[in-house]
């Protein structure tokens, strides 16, 4: 692959932008900048970089997201497999009533359960599951939340 391609591959269409929707806005200004940056990043260091760099993007209407990271390591005997989640929260998120909170905190922990390919997908299943663990309530206080802030 060429450093054009290794962009699209190791960033720009894989889980190291957060939140995913960012990555898919080539217009947007971070992406821009980051897509400049890594073309013009040496070799070795591009290469060291796409191993170990993951980025989360502030959104004033995102108050918490989990970030994922998974990695297989094939052996001669068997694999290992690496996982860690980092759920982030922004200060839009504390803000929030303790109810609403609570319904996002069980949102992000849902997001460590499932995981679909597709974003909308996985926002729905997420939901879903939440609701499945008994915080109905919790989850409709969050939801109102979220119908504020897009409304202002």
């Amino acid at each position: 692959m060429n450093r054009e391609e290794d962009i699209v591959h190791d960033f720009l269409e894989s889980d190291r932008i957060w939140p995913p929707q960012i990555s898919s806005k080539r217009g947007h200004p971070f992406i821009k900048a980051l897509v400049e940056v890594l073309r013009r990043l040496p070799n070795d260091i591009y290469e060291e970089v796409s191993e170990v760099i993951w980025f989360v993007i502030e959104d004033s209407q995102i108050m918490a997201m989990n970030v994922p990271f998974r990695r297989v390591y094939p052996s001669s005997c068997s694999a290992l497999e690496v996982r860690f989640e980092t759920i982030v929260i922004f200060h839009q998120a504390l803000a929030c009533p303790h109810n609403a909170l609570i319904g996002l905190l069980a949102h992000e922990l849902a997001h460590s359960i499932v995981s679909l390919p597709e974003h909308k997908e996985n926002e729905v299943a997420a939901d879903d599951l939440v609701v499945q663990w008994g915080f109905s309530k919790e989850f409709e206080a969050l939801e109102a939340e979220r119908q504020k802030s897009a409304n202002s």
